[in-house]
């Protein structure tokens, strides 16, 4: 759970804003029904993976002159 939760809040810090049906960008396929960023993860469904639309966008995310 630890893990998963730090793994969630560094989705943030790329710069996924909000939780939910309201996080920016959305969710997306695949694993959009078991993203990390979902918020009303349990320990005994918390998963350690983003869903496709938040890989694409942590990819390109650049940590360099905050661009």
């Amino acid at each position: 759970m630890l893990v998963g939760t730090a793994i969630h809040e560094l989705g943030h810090a790329t710069g996924i804003q909000n939780d939910g049906a309201t996080i920016d960008p959305a969710h997306a396929d695949p694993d959009k029904a078991n993203c990390v960023m979902l918020p009303d993860a349990q320990p005994n469904n918390y998963t350690l993976k983003f869903c496709g639309g938040h890989i694409n966008f942590i990819k390109s995310t650049s940590w360099l002159n905050n661009q």
